[in-house]
């Protein structure tokens, strides 16, 4: 093989193509000539576990997270990895985006992630979803169908005290890394690193003054005293006999984070009137304080959709209550609790 021999020689690329360190063989995330083979969109793979520690090592973060769909590559030989090995993981320049979430916004990223992959080692339109991680350990069950079904079981992140894997607190606030496109312009991805809703929640911040996500992919092995394991972990666990969805209680969140988000149509928050009335109604139950909440507008689209992914606590908008939208409303696929009637408009 005559990389093998290349890499072992250490010699034929000169000083802009150093080695950097070394490395267990690591996998073929993608094969060239094959635009289909994606390994990292059906699961946990190699070099989304390289890059992600990585970024956690480098900001100090309490997780990393990366999109499946950047990483690609032929992957290596067991020995030295030069540079060019992994630009080849990861072809497209990016930078360092570090932040602070709570556990509810957590909960969402993964949320949307496991419920929009397609958990298939080749490219699908939506295969990119599928979050890598590094300290961080999730259970889904891939039989729980459809965009909006809620397939994640489990969320455990890594505490840095005991160094044991504990259970997401959705109160707590935890410091992510992840990169540049992420935060930026890959949606929704980027509106969930952007749009924080409780406080010392620290939204992300891209830095391309300092090194490069490759060069700190270097800078990380070179700083290991040994060759960097490709061993999977656990990070993703399909737990097909588990049905019932990871979840929090929407009134601990509301109450922890101090106000309430209702959700009405645009008009409606600067007209004022009976939802909002409604909205203050139910701060003043909670709060003992009417305004301590915060009107969002959404429109007859997104409503639901919006309160299923938690950036309203509630709906103000006249919803008709019915059978279906209790059982599986039709935009999102889940159910919905409804308050008792408090307005007749017709009989059906």
């Amino acid at each position: 093989n005559p990389q093998q021999n290349k890499k072992n020689s250490g010699v034929g690329e000169g000083k802009n193509d150093p080695i950097v360190g070394t490395s267990d063989f690591m996998p073929a995330s993608s094969i060239d000539g094959d635009d289909v083979f994606r390994l990292c969109m059906g699961g946990e793979c190699p070099i989304g576990n390289l890059f992600n520690d990585a970024l956690r090592w480098a900001s100090g973060a309490d997780f990393a997270v990366m999109n499946s769909g950047g990483l690609r590559g032929p992957g290596w030989p067991a020995g030295g990895v030069r540079m060019s090995d992994i630009w080849a993981a990861y072809p497209s320049e990016n930078f360092l985006c570090t932040g602070v979430m709570s556990g509810v916004s957590v909960l969402r990223l993964l949320d949307y992630s496991t419920a929009s992959a397609t958990f298939e080692s080749r490219l699908t339109e939506t295969g990119d979803r599928l979050l890598q991680m590094s300290g961080m350990q999730i259970s889904y069950n891939t039989l729980l169908q459809g965009s909006s079904l809620g397939r994640l079981i489990s969320v455990k992140i890594l505490d840095a005290d005991s160094q044991e894997y504990l259970p997401l607190d959705h109160a707590k606030m935890y410091k992510f890394a992840t990169d540049g496109s992420m935060c930026g312009h890959m949606d929704p991805f980027s509106s969930l690193f952007q749009t924080m809703g409780m406080k010392g929640e620290v939204p992300g911040f891209v830095d391309d003054q300092v090194i490069n996500v490759q060069g700190i992919v270097g800078e990380y092995l070179t700083s290991l005293r040994g060759p960097y394991s490709t061993t999977l972990r656990g990070s993703h666990v399909n737990d097909t006999e588990a049905f019932e969805p990871f979840s929090f209680p929407t009134l601990d969140i509301v109450q922890d984070r101090g106000h309430i988000r209702c959700g009405f149509r645009a008009g409606t928050i600067k007209s004022g009137g009976f939802y909002i009335d409604l909205c203050r109604a139910v701060a003043a139950v909670l709060f003992g304080d009417p305004d301590k909440y915060v009107g969002v507008p959404l429109t007859g689209a997104n409503r639901f959709q919006q309160l299923h992914e938690r950036f309203v606590d509630i709906l103000l908008l006249g919803d008709t209550h019915t059978v279906e939208r209790e059982v599986s409303e039709r935009a999102t696929n889940v159910g919905f609790a409804f308050s008792a009637p408090y307005y007749y408009d017709g009989m059906a």
